[in-house]
């Protein structure tokens, strides 16, 4: 295991949370399906992300804007 310093490993820890919170807030600002299939191509997920979120959020990918 690599010599680290409590600091250097709490740092990185902060860094990770703040990148996963980023991520989840660009999931909840999505109002569209084509938002999230742009989100899930960028990330390499798959169109049944897509689905799942869509579902989670109660976007209706037929609905008019």
């Amino acid at each position: 295991m690599p010599e680290t310093k409590d600091g250097e490993l709490a740092k990185v820890e902060s860094i990770e949370a703040i990148e996963r919170k980023e991520k989840r807030m660009e999931v909840g600002m999505a109002n569209t399906v084509t938002e999230l299939e742009n989100i899930a191509i960028k990330r390499g997920y798959s169109m049944r992300w897509v689905t799942k979120m869509a579902n989670i959020k109660g976007i209706n990918k037929y609905a008019r804007a």
